[in-house]
């Protein structure tokens, strides 16, 4: 085991570390529990905002509001 050399980290890495729990706690639990819709059932805002599927639908959107100014001559 002493042969094995230690990985070097660089300076940012342990916030990093803390950074996917704090995105943990606030999209998957906090958001669902306080932002409810009129049932009381919380939207999937990881989904919706960070996955990559879910961005998918978020350039979709923004790809037709800018077909929609092209058309409608909006400068």
């Amino acid at each position: 085991m002493d042969r094995i050399k230690k990985i070097e980290t660089f300076k940012l890495d342990k916030n990093l570390r803390k950074l996917k729990y704090i995105i943990l706690i606030v999209f998957v639990i906090i958001l669902p529990l306080f932002l409810v819709d009129i049932l009381g059932q919380g939207s999937p805002y990881f989904c919706k905002l960070i996955s990559p599927i879910g961005m998918l639908g978020l350039w979709k959107l923004f790809i037709q509001l800018l077909a929609q100014f092209q058309y409608t001559g909006i400068d």
